[in-house]
């Protein structure tokens, strides 16, 4: 099923959003063939306002049950308030457009 997945401020989960519905909750996501989504105009609207919005998520197909070993390769990030509108790698600050695998938890993406 393709999904978007998003961090959800205020429970403190990721909500996970079918044709536009939101369809579950849950404190890890595991999305196949992710692509990093960031709309222009919810981000323009972030920055201008200071406050946060639904205008960044991870969209993909969602697998049923992480396995166990799969190893992390990296971390992407989102940061509305600083650098680029996009998605990009933690630690070099690359930006990232999509990835084969990854485990939002917690308040990160992990990368597989």
């Amino acid at each position: 099923m393709k999904v978007d997945v998003y961090r959800n401020l205020r429970t403190g989960g990721f909500s996970i959003r079918h044709k536009g519905t939101v369809v579950a909750h849950a404190d890890r996501v595991c999305v196949r063939n992710a692509r990093f989504i960031v709309q222009p105009g919810g981000a323009a609207r972030a920055a201008q306002t200071g406050q946060r919005n639904v205008h960044a998520f991870v969209r993909g197909e969602l697998v049923a049950s992480p396995r166990e070993g799969w190893s992390v390769v990296g971390e992407a990030t989102y940061r509305p308030f600083e650098g680029p509108a996009s998605f990009v790698d933690a630690v070099t600050g690359e930006v990232l457009d999509g990835w084969p695998l990854v485990t939002c938890e917690g308040s990160r993406v992990k990368l597989h």
